[in-house]
């Protein structure tokens, strides 16, 4: 056995160890670590809900062929032996895990007794690595010999280098891991059992870095018969400790208000190809449905990565993503959803979320508060209540804000999409799924002082909803298809136009069967109103109620989907 060079090259890790740098990649110049898209805060995902899976901002470089996940506890410091943070490379967070994909139910991960909690905030960070040079590694040094030594003697003058005597029994604590060979390690998961015996206490990403620093600085004395190749830079590696995406740990299951009351869930996933914008999204798949209680079920559209914003104009602190629509059946266009000058173009990602709800308990009770009386004061008095009680002062001119937004009675929301502005004034800014929650709790939280004639029971938790956060289906949309007309429509009119009554009329005439809908546009592409005609055949009269319109130029689209037709309304 060669010790006297090996002595040397460990007398030399003395002289490195205290001057490692957060130097993150090796081995070559074209070496690229994968990124993992930062989010502005956090997500939020529930302790036993898969997470979503991270989005790659940059991909690793094809040195490293295996990319996996770091799960870390935000703010828990990884430990020393002596229960003291640990400052291997300088200490971090503790990594409790890692996973091949990023997908994982967080209250599955634990490692030294740590687990995660609700309110506990993890981080992932992707690594970039090659599993295959770390298994032949271990694998020679559990098992090789250099000359007629075992390499596991190694271990043995390391930890006498380094005072750490742990080392010395390297090879009989992977033994005790049920690590005997390079085929044991599968994935990162035990690559970490790997890097354990090297620092005194528990894992950081710190102290793994470091770690691949100091095996790749002597790489010169570890020999082929060893796993190395007699050469520095020999393990591969790639990570950017500041590059992570964060969840806070919550209930993503919000529901009110009967023990037996059931959340639909959509199936997670992404779509498989992208969605055109002027093409309709297929219909969701429900996983679970909601319970009697929630005679209504819709979706509502989230665009991934940008924030809402309340009326200030800053940033919602939780991260939590724009509402730019709602649909009661998922079957939509992505060109027909905008929100707060928000539209979805090509390349974005869009979510939608199952959500149940009782539309009638939301009518009379809006219809109440907005216009009843309670012992001769207006049930609007109620809302000066919530507002003290829930520290909100804007919430005390409510009714005037539901007004501005044009809902005045039960009449003015007839779907989850027209009940966005109640949503809004109760956020006070931009819609978001976490702020519809937040509504919906306020109202049921605060239902005692809201009695029966101004809508309530005069108790909590009297408003039925249902919706798993968690639980989202995602689409990405693509380019527009080019958009025929509808050969089989004729003697497509509108009357009167100019339109100055409550109503204009629509008449058409199909040659045969035809599933169509009406869609109306404002001069900046917005829909403002749409209707399903559903099966029409031959002579067909509707009527498009344009109370509300302001004056204008509208157009107004016949569709099934696919082709089009378009006329022009003038209101006065």
């Amino acid at each position: 056995m060669k010790t006297k060079p090996l002595l040397i090259g460990l007398s030399l890790i003395l002289l490195l160890i205290n001057g490692l740098f957060a130097q993150n990649k090796c081995c070559l110049n074209s070496t690229v670590a994968p990124e993992v898209m930062v989010n502005l805060n956090t997500g939020v995902v529930g302790l036993n809900q898969n997470t979503i899976p991270p989005t790659l901002a940059i991909s690793a470089s094809s040195d490293l062929p295996n990319v996996e996940y770091l799960i870390t506890k935000r703010g828990t410091a990884a430990l020393n032996n002596q229960g003291q943070p640990d400052t291997t490379g300088g200490g971090g967070d503790v990594v409790l895990g890692t996973d091949a994909d990023g997908t994982f139910i967080p209250t599955n991960i634990t490692r030294y007794n740590i687990d995660f909690s609700v309110g506990d905030t993890l981080d992932l960070i992707a690594i970039g690595y090659d599993l295959a040079i770390v298994q032949q590694l271990t694998d020679s040094l559990l098992n090789g010999y250099s000359g007629s030594s075992p390499c596991c003697d190694l271990f043995t003058l390391l930890s006498i280098a380094l005072q750490q005597p742990s080392l010395a029994g390297f090879c009989d604590t992977l033994n005790n891991a049920g690590i005997y060979t390079g085929s044991d390690v599968t994935s990162f998961e035990e690559v970490l059992v790997v890097l354990g015996v090297f620092v005194d206490g528990q894992l950081s990403v710190e102290s793994i870095i470091s770690i691949f620093q100091l095996l790749n600085t002597n790489g010169t004395f570890i020999s082929a018969d060893c796993g190395g190749v007699g050469a520095n830079n020999f393990i591969p590696y790639g990570i950017h400790p500041n590059k992570r995406y964060g969840y806070q740990i919550g209930n993503m299951v919000d529901l009110c208000c009967l023990g037996t009351t059931v959340a639909p869930e959509l199936a997670v996933g992404v779509h498989g190809t992208p969605i055109e914008s002027n093409q309709n999204t297929p219909t969701p798949v429900l996983t679970v449905n909601a319970s009697a209680d929630l005679p209504n079920v819709e979706y509502l559209i989230t665009k991934r990565g940008t924030v809402a914003l309340d009326n200030q104009g800053q940033m919602d602190t939780t991260g939590a993503e724009v509402v730019i629509g709602a649909d009661v059946d998922g079957i939509f266009m992505p060109m027909d959803k905008s929100r707060y000058g928000i539209q979805l173009a090509v390349g974005d990602t869009f979510d939608l979320v199952a959500i149940g709800y009782d539309l009638g308990t939301l009518e009379v009770l809006m219809d109440s508060l907005l216009n009843g009386d309670n012992g001769g004061q207006p049930c609007c008095g109620v809302f000066s209540l919530i507002a003290t009680a829930a520290n909100a002062p804007f919430l005390a001119g409510l009714c005037d804000s539901l007004n501005n937004k044009g809902i005045y009675t039960a009449n003015d929301f007839n779907n989850l999409e027209e009940a966005l502005p109640i949503f809004e004034a109760f956020g006070d800014g931009q819609a978001s799924v976490k702020t519809i929650v937040e509504t919906l709790e306020l109202l049921n939280d605060n239902g005692n002082l809201i009695s029966s004639d101004c809508g309530g029971l005069g108790t909590v938790d009297f408003l039925p909803y249902g919706i798993n956060r968690a639980k989202r289906y995602s689409y990405i949309v693509d380019h527009p298809l080019v958009v025929r007309t509808l050969s089989d429509v004729s003697l497509f009119m509108l009357y009167p136009n100019p339109a100055k009554a409550a109503a204009v009329t629509v008449y058409f005439t199909t040659s045969k069967t035809i599933d169509l809908s009406i869609k109306v546009f404002n001069t900046l592409g917005e829909c403002v109103h749409s209707q399903t005609l559903g099966n029409v055949l031959g002579d067909f009269t509707t009527t498009i109620p344009i109370r509300d319109f302001a004056s204008g130029m509208y157009f107004i689209e016949l569709t099934d989907g696919h082709n089009s037709q378009a006329q022009r309304l003038l209101v006065d």
